[in-house]
């Protein structure tokens, strides 16, 4: 169990590639590194429809909005770990929120303008879930 609804952790992850793909596209002359970068962007496009696929209501309307708004949170924190200051603090909180309301909309769920609102609403459906799986077995 995790104190983060598993969907996050895999948003997370997508930022991650968001990311790997930047440096690996400074380098996209190197063919080791073309190919990396090919096989990091598929692999981020199937989480991202792993993401699609367990939400109960998903608007692909906001994929774009999705993926960009997981791309600026990640840089933020990008940002926060090389400078750590008030103010690149602050980028990383207003970040997460952004977030959390893109993905409040492209997973169809009630409208969320706070990181921790979201996780929470997303962590009491997945326990939700588990229990009703225990209850049918």
């Amino acid at each position: 169990m995790t104190s983060r609804a598993w969907l996050l952790d895999l948003i997370h992850k997508i930022g991650e590639e968001l990311a790997l793909c930047d440096h690996l596209a400074e380098k996209l002359d190197d063919e080791n590194c073309k190919s990396l970068y090919c096989a990091t962007l598929a692999q981020r496009r199937k989480d991202m429809l792993l993401v699609v696929n367990n939400a109960e209501d998903a608007n692909l309307e906001y994929w774009c909005e999705f993926k960009h708004a997981i791309k600026a949170y990640t840089l933020a924190v990008e940002v926060y770990d090389a400078k750590q200051s008030k103010e690149s603090l602050e980028q990383v909180k207003q970040s997460a929120d952004i977030l959390a309301g893109v993905i409040s909309l492209f997973l169809g769920l009630e409208f969320k303008k706070c990181a921790r609102c979201l996780n929470d609403q997303l962590l009491a459906s997945y326990n939700e879930n588990i229990n009703e799986e225990k209850s049918n077995a």
